[in-house]
């Protein structure tokens, strides 16, 4: 239990469920950080991989996202 932490009544059930994948994303900046200097491919454009674009996006690293699908592609 020590893990779990209330959402206060204010944050939106649709907003509190980012939580954990924007944990997960924020994760690779520790696990890999990339520089400015640095390419970086995120394979699928899912929402996970849309998460993780977003945060390596502020790391400044050449960015590039794979996507199947057209919608994906346009974002």
């Amino acid at each position: 239990m020590a893990n779990l932490y209330p959402v206060p009544d204010n944050v939106p059930d649709e907003q509190a469920v980012f939580a954990e994948p924007l944990a997960a994303a924020l994760e690779i900046l520790e696990q890999v950080p990339p520089g400015p200097s640095q390419r970086v491919l995120v394979v699928g454009a899912g929402k996970l991989g849309q998460l993780i674009a977003r945060v390596l996006r502020l790391c400044g690293a050449e960015l590039w996202v794979s996507a199947r699908y057209p919608a994906q592609r346009a974002l």
